[in-house]
């Protein structure tokens, strides 16, 4: 089963109001008995952070409890905080999230970032439409998401 990481931004596109990839990472979502979608236990205090404005403390616990049980969380280690201060990224939450992703042998990254990313990474990084359009190309059309989505 292919690995493939999401970044933050795409679980924060299906929580938060007008989001630019919210309808397509929510359709990724939807892909995880196809795909082995995996986050950085990071994710969650930045999630957090920035949602605090917009859900209060139960939807988000709601939320999270939701990723724990669909998702995959890899583990954060000493050696990805070493690779993101030697990283040339300027965003160090960014070279996080792609140590993370290269220490667990992730084979896709999803973000809505792609700067901060395909730059640092020779694990190939695709926007949540990419990421669906490129699913399509290769046929994977036949796959319909589950109804199970947040």
């Amino acid at each position: 089963m292919i690995k493939v990481f999401l970044d933050t931004n795409v679980l924060l596109d299906t929580m938060l109001p007008n989001r630019e990839y919210a309808v397509e990472s929510q359709l990724i979502l939807g892909f995880a008995a196809f795909f082995r979608l995996c986050v950085s236990p990071q994710s969650f205090p930045d999630m957090s952070y920035i949602s605090r404005t917009y859900l209060d403390a139960e939807r988000l616990r709601k939320r999270f409890q939701y990723f724990c049980n669909h998702l995959y969380l890899l583990p954060l280690s000493a050696e990805c905080v070493d690779y993101a201060l030697k990283s040339n990224c300027p965003d160090f939450e960014d070279a996080m999230q792609i140590a993370c992703a290269h220490e667990n042998d992730c084979e896709i990254i999803v973000t809505g970032d792609k700067k901060h990313f395909a730059n640092y990474t020779d694990i190939p990084v695709y926007t949540p439409g990419d990421f669906l359009e490129k699913m399509q190309a290769n046929g994977e059309s036949r796959l319909t998401p589950s109804t199970s989505c947040i």
